[in-house]
């Protein structure tokens, strides 16, 4: 395995790449150790998956997409799906790889509520703010009723009035508008 790194620059940061076998994989600065590099943990496990000593992690995978338990879960059969290359964040997910992400999260998603016996799941994405790693990940969560999870993890919110709904409405309508132009 050959493995060369490079310097990317980036508006935000600089940012170091690790290049496996012509595959990007992100080395990130931990926010404790301003100055340690340490390797993507998800391009990590998705590259040790063949290894045979346990855990066995990936429970799943194509091309695209992997799947593993996370580690920390909110319950027991938390997983996560996330893209074989690394992306950081939805937004820098390329459009022909949205498709079989989201089939793959759903066929997951299905499996993790049957072997779970789960009454339903939760489904989410962190994009920069609470992603404790910048790889793209789906959480799939199953739940069930009275376990406890109220709604979404954040204080929800009301809009002060119409009017005020009705100027977000029509900012995200023209942000919308100015992307499919794009």
């Amino acid at each position: 395995m050959t493995v060369d790194k490079i310097q990317k620059e980036d508006t935000d940061q600089s940012k170091l790449f690790e290049y496996v076998n012509g595959e990007q994989s992100s080395i990130r600065r931990t926010n404790k150790l301003k100055d340690k590099l340490v390797p993507c943990p998800f391009c990590e496990i998705i590259r040790n998956q063949n290894k045979p000593e346990p855990p066995r992690r990936i429970l799943f995978h194509d091309d695209n997409t992997a799947a593993f338990l996370d580690r920390r879960p909110v319950y027991l059969g938390h997983t996560l799906v996330v893209p074989i290359k690394h992306y950081e964040t939805l937004l820098d997910l390329p459009v022909e790889v949205v498709p079989p992400l989201f089939s793959n999260a759903q066929l997951v998603a299905r499996a993790v509520r049957t072997a779970m016996n789960a009454d339903g799941i939760f489904l989410a994405i962190n994009n920069n703010v609470s992603q404790s790693v910048p790889h793209l990940h789906i959480h799939i969560v199953p739940r069930k009723f009275g376990d406890g999870l109220k709604g979404f993890f954040w204080p929800r919110r009301s809009y002060k009035n119409d009017e005020e709904m009705n100027r977000i409405s029509e900012s995200i309508r023209q942000a919308i508008e100015a992307e499919l132009e794009y």
